[in-house]
């Protein structure tokens, strides 16, 4: 969908070695990857994560006006703070916690569903 490897590797900031090792199984992308992919190609994370719904961001309906579900991202910003508490972890610089939680409200937002502390506790430990 970008053109290349060497395309996608530009767009991504994502060296192209290690695109090929996501590709081939050699390895795991983390999160801050998986969101950079999604944001260079338009494909809607929850389908990059899950293999379920529309595979493009355009299939769903939605512009980049749409309205923020207040709520919902409220809970996935405490969701996420109390992750981190669990794990000890700190999510640095903050640009990078930022782009977790617009990957995770995503996920949510597209799915309807409300996000569960345990659960995002286990997807951020592993995708961290």
């Amino acid at each position: 969908m970008a053109g290349s490897g060497n395309s996608l590797a530009k767009l991504t900031g994502i060296p192209r070695r290690t695109l090929e090792n996501y590709l081939s199984g050699r390895s795991e992308p983390k999160w801050t990857a998986l969101a950079a992919i999604a944001k260079a190609v338009g494909v809607n994370g929850h389908w990059l994560l899950t293999g379920e719904g529309p595979m493009l961001v355009k299939e769903l309906g939605q512009s980049d006006t749409r309205k923020l579900d207040e709520e919902l991202l409220r809970s996935i910003i405490e969701a996420v703070e109390d992750a981190q508490e669990r794990l000890d972890l700190k999510i640095e610089p903050p640009v990078k916690k930022a782009d977790l939680i617009l990957a995770v409200y995503d996920m949510y937002d597209n799915t309807g569903i409300c996000p569960d502390p345990t659960k995002m506790t286990r997807l951020i430990k592993a995708t961290v």
